[in-house]
């Protein structure tokens, strides 16, 4: 019997200090400035959006559409995937503006 990987997902709001930061981060200065800012409020001039991002929490078996069924997950406490959605995405209608998968470590029998 294998352990299956948890994954989590958590996301931050672009106009908080702390999203804005994680953006600065891991996406392109140009998806940022692209974004829609507030015009209005105490976030003027800050953009609108969420980023969105997964990371493992633990290691084990994930399950993928490849032929292959899946593989192990050995990127414990690492971020999987990043996005940047539209300010709509909270409440289920926003866009993605920008998406990246980080580097895959998979366990490859060849």
């Amino acid at each position: 019997m294998s352990s299956l990987a948890v994954v989590i997902e958590k996301s931050a709001l672009l106009s908080s200090d702390f999203g804005l930061g994680m953006a600065q981060r891991y996406v392109p200065q140009a998806v940022i400035d692209a974004m829609p800012k507030f015009v209005r409020g105490k976030r003027v001039g800050k953009p609108k959006g969420v980023i969105v991002w997964r990371y493992v929490k633990r290691g084990g078996w994930r399950y993928s559409d490849g032929f292959r069924g899946g593989y192990v997950e050995r990127r414990v406490g690492q971020n999987v995937e990043v996005a940047i959605h539209h300010d709509d995405y909270i409440k289920g209608k926003g866009a993605l503006v920008w998406s990246q998968q980080m580097q895959t470590n998979l366990d490859r029998q060849t």
